[in-house]
């Protein structure tokens, strides 16, 4: 697979025969829609344009592109080479035919893809871990049980690594 990775400075000629691009810049809407905007501009017509945005939903720049339809989420954790999950999200304005081939590339990549029918802020889990952070906070405050406790409780009871604390 190295065999196919090649390094370049120029946005055009990374995207020139690109079927799928990925975004992974800093969560800052107008830079993303800049670079979507170029990514439309550089990229074959049928390319399907992801952001790997924690927090920005695809249709606030979908509309910085000519293809709304293909420009979607696919959100992977950190660490990326050693995490499985990707959130593929599909707003609105994505076509079936793009979340499908989003999804089928997760499954190519190795990795556990789940698909959000549709879009929320912060996504599927990180709504989840926020939930539980609350709760072991509520918890601690009680004095329900110690912030070690809780952690414990979320790392070997739940697989939740660094805990909810």
């Amino acid at each position: 697979m190295c065999e196919n990775i090649s390094f370049t400075g120029d946005l055009n000629d990374a995207c020139k025969d690109a079927d799928f691009v990925i975004e992974a810049a800093t969560e800052k809407i107008d830079l993303k829609r800049k670079i979507f905007s170029d990514l439309d501009r550089f990229s074959p017509e049928h390319a399907i344009l992801a952001t790997n945005s924690s927090f920005i939903v695809c249709s606030r720049i979908a509309d910085a592109t000519r293809r709304p339809h293909r420009v979607l989420n696919m959100h992977f954790f950190n660490p990326a080479l050693v995490m499985k999950l990707v959130e593929v999200v599909k707003g609105p304005h994505v076509s079936d035919e793009s979340a499908g081939i989003t999804y089928a590339l997760c499954e190519k990549l190795e990795k556990v893809p789940v698909m959000m029918k549709k879009e929320v802020d912060g996504f599927l889990l990180n709504r989840i871990f926020r939930e539980i952070s609350r709760d072991a906070l509520w918890m601690l405050e009680m004095g329900v049980a110690s912030a070690e406790d809780i952690d414990n409780a979320c790392v070997y009871g739940a697989g939740q690594l660094g805990g909810a604390l």
